[in-house]
């Protein structure tokens, strides 16, 4: 089978470029671990500042496990995989968006079929077992917001792009929720105020999160994360079959 070099490397692709050494897994191992007491000399340490790097070992301190390299590993090729085929340089691409930014207004059930779907990964497990803080220390690798200047063959005179976007779960598990806190994650990472537009906050559920959905796909987000979702966010016909509906087309964005 012929590979040409282009397709390993990402050297042109806009959103790739920029994270081409960060989303290298090869030393993942030696990038995502860390301690405090990486060239500290303990001994010349007053009690005072033991006190503070102990503080320190218990709050930053990570030495991955196997698990760890291989959840890092498979976040950072769906990463990949998901801009790879988001090529904005592809006029078919750019007509995607278009075409989903012209649905504002629309309920999620109003949407057109799309035969493109997004990657998806579920991390499950017992509360308290570090399944966040390992994300965490795996998405601390990759810069979270990249400014792109004028690209013509990309279509764009400026784009901001959010490589990775980490939400809670809203306290009180509904999708409404759910969507501000989205909105709000993005507002502190771009620096916009999605979250404080009355023209956004007034609509319906559904459709906010079709709105959601296409700042999602015009800030070109490689992966959002949403973390502690619990059986109980689908429960209930009418509110538990939106926050469904949201999940499966959210895939399609």
């Amino acid at each position: 089978m012929s590979i040409e070099l282009g397709q390993l490397t990402d050297e042109s692709h806009p959103f790739l470029s920029p994270l081409a050494t960060a989303l290298q897994v090869d030393d993942i191992l030696p990038r995502i671990r860390y301690s405090p007491l990486d060239g500290v000399d303990v001994a010349s340490l007053s009690n005072s500042e033991r006190h503070v790097l102990l503080d320190l070992m218990q709050e930053r301190l990570f030495e991955p496990t196997t698990t760890t390299l291989e959840l890092a590993t498979r976040l950072f090729r769906m990463i990949r995989r998901g801009y790879l085929s988001r090529d904005p340089r592809q006029l078919s691409i750019r007509k995607e968006t278009m075409a989903l930014a012209a649905c504002s207004g629309k309920k999620l059930s109003e949407l057109p079929s799309s035969s493109a779907y997004a990657q998806c990964i579920r991390v499950s497990g017992e509360t308290g077992t570090g399944k966040s803080y390992e994300i965490k220390n795996a998405l601390r690798l990759l810069p979270q917001c990249i400014v792109h200047s004028e690209n013509k063959a990309a279509g764009w005179s400026h784009q901001v792009q959010l490589v990775w976007l980490y939400v809670p779960m809203s306290h009180d598990g509904t999708l409404g929720g759910l969507l501000l806190n989205i909105l709000c994650a993005i507002d502190e990472a771009v620096g916009t105020s999605y979250s404080t537009q009355p023209s956004l906050i007034r609509l319906s559920n559904e459709k906010l999160a079709v709105h959601v959905g296409i700042i999602l796909r015009i800030h070109a987000v490689g992966v959002l994360v949403i973390d502690e979702i619990q059986q109980r966010n689908f429960s209930g016909k009418a509110h538990g079959g939106l926050a469904a509906l949201f999940f499966l087309r959210l895939l399609n964005f």
